[in-house]
């Protein structure tokens, strides 16, 4: 809700601390991804979204997290491999 209502950096820091005891919640970790890029943090937004994928590999709003940022950065054939 945090991230939605502008409020990014406070949602990262709470989803971060969160993580800090639950460090495989892999739902959680593609919400701080989330957070990071919406807060113009988009390195940790990618390197979170990639820790998410390895722990769930199926779980959808971290690839396209992931995708959607390799494009923008101009990596195509990663974005593929993540639609």
């Amino acid at each position: 809700a945090l991230r939605k209502t502008g409020r990014a950096g406070e949602a990262a820091a709470l989803l971060g601390s969160f993580l800090d005891g639950h460090p495989g919640n892999a739902e959680v970790m593609a919400e701080l991804g989330l957070a990071l890029r919406a807060n113009g943090e988009e390195d940790k937004a990618m390197e979170t979204f990639r820790k998410s994928v390895l722990i769930d590999p199926r779980l959808f709003p971290a690839h396209t997290g992931l995708a959607d940022l390799l494009r923008k950065h101009g990596d195509n054939a990663g974005a593929i491999s993540h639609k």
